[in-house]
């Protein structure tokens, strides 16, 4: 098979595993909430502790030499590279307890957007009037699928911008540190430091420490009574799943396949993301989006679009995480999958 098909389809697989992360998070949350209901504000922190564990034994299992790259200044840099993705990601379970993973996943893809008004706002870098044409159309997007005149949107829709623009600051962070140090090595630095942020959290709350009770934990691991084999096992696969396809599989696809795929089709691969988050929410687990949702997702779609293929012809701005780095490097995991 030529190269760059062959990569073609492993980014396409690589987006499709990213856009399943959003029903599989929430029927992840569903369960540990059933399973521990006192302490369900806190079963994003518990899960994301979790999965970034695992997700760091994992990376060091099959990338064993990368520790020996995390030297103590790489390990406090990449510190600043994980705060914004462990907020950002809280945020997105918060906002999935009541929001549907469509509207979570295409106001999430607004990173096309926030990244460039992060560097305009804090960097003083230019906007182009690609930027500023995709962004009035992917908030023209967002207030359509969100349809706050009826009531519609709330805490779900603003929790999840305001984790969008944590992401782009992750981005920004991403293209400063991987420029200095090796970016397995901040990858690793990351997990880590993920892991006792979160842990730290839980162990400060009398409800995050219940979590960790034996018989809490056998609960919460016990499946659960749904017809759906998905939910009623939601945690047993759900975390494994998510530490090992959308952390490690995601890291060492973008670092092997990315530099063999065009700019432009590669824009086009990655704003599939939520287009696969909805597809697979309505298939396994049954959730619609109404037609002011199907509308909204097309403006944010579009939004996202003109941003990455128009914006090419004026700058290389970074937008996605895999350009802010360095042209003889390929680029990290999407922040906020990782």
């Amino acid at each position: 098979m030529h190269p760059e098909r062959r990569a073609t389809l492993w980014l396409v697989g690589t987006t499709a595993i990213w856009g399943s992360t959003f029903f599989s998070m929430k029927i992840a949350q569903e369960a540990i909430d059933a399973a521990a209901p006192d302490s369900r504000e806190l079963a994003g922190l518990f899960f994301m502790a979790l999965r970034f564990g695992l997700a760091t034994l994992l990376f060091t299992a099959i990338l064993p030499r990368t520790w020996r790259a995390l030297t103590p200044r790489v390990f406090r840099d990449s510190l600043w590279v994980s705060l914004p993705g462990v907020i950002g990601i809280g945020l997105q379970f918060a906002s999935l307890r009541e929001g549907s993973s469509a509207l979570v996943a295409f106001i999430t893809s607004l990173t096309i957007v926030t990244v460039p008004l992060v560097g305009w706002i804090f960097l003083r870098e230019r906007l182009t009037p690609a930027l500023w044409i995709g962004a009035l159309l992917a908030l023209a997007g967002v207030f359509t699928m969100t349809n706050p005149l009826d009531g519609g949107g709330g805490w779900p829709a603003i929790y999840s911008l305001i984790g969008t623009v944590l992401f782009g600051f992750q981005i920004h962070l991403i293209s400063h540190y991987t420029r200095r140090h090796n970016p397995e090595a901040v990858t690793l630095g990351a997990f880590v430091h993920s892991v006792w942020v979160c842990l730290l959290l839980l162990l400060i709350f009398p409800k995050g420490r219940a979590l960790f009770d034996p018989d809490t934990l056998l609960a919460i691991f016990r499946p659960i009574e749904d017809a759906n084999p998905l939910r009623r096992w939601a945690v047993a696969w759900v975390l494994p799943y998510q530490a090992l396809f959308a952390s490690v599989v995601a890291f060492w696809v973008m670092m092997r396949f990315q530099r063999d795929v065009p700019a432009t089709r590669a824009a086009i691969i990655y704003c599939l993301e939520p287009v696969f988050a909805a597809a697979m929410a309505w298939l396994f687990v049954h959730e619609g989006m109404a037609w002011h949702q199907v509308a909204g997702a097309g403006y944010i779609m579009a939004g996202n679009l003109a941003c990455e293929l128009l914006r090419r012809r004026e700058a290389p701005l970074p937008a996605r995480p895999e350009e802010a780095m360095p042209p003889e490097k390929p680029g990290p995991p999407r922040p906020g999958r990782t």
